[in-house]
């Protein structure tokens, strides 16, 4: 019975953590940028220096992450949060 338990909490967990996020943005955000599917550190700086040129490119970027930081609100020590760490912490692109 115990394996049964662990079987449906590990499902319980998939289930709450699948990304229900209709923005586009936030399943490139939370994988590595080495990776194909990922957002390397240029594309976003850039994106960032464009900000006042282009007000929809803020507001994608700021949607995004406002996404992330819902989900990762819904987590628990027992979840895979690395990849919502490591999104709130890249390379600064600020400068």
């Amino acid at each position: 019975m115990r394996e049964t338990n662990h079987a449906r909490d590990e499902a319980d967990v998939r289930c709450r953590l699948e990304p229900t996020t209709s923005n586009p943005l936030v399943p490139h955000l939370l994988v590595d940028p080495d990776n194909d599917r990922g957002i390397c550190h240029d594309f976003l700086s850039e994106a960032v220096r464009r900000f006042g040129e282009d007000e929809s490119i803020r507001d994608a970027l700021v949607d995004a992450y406002e996404e992330i930081s819902r989900q990762m609100a819904q987590m628990t020590m027992i979840d895979d949060f690395k990849p919502y760490v490591l999104v709130s912490c890249p390379r600064p692109i600020w400068r």
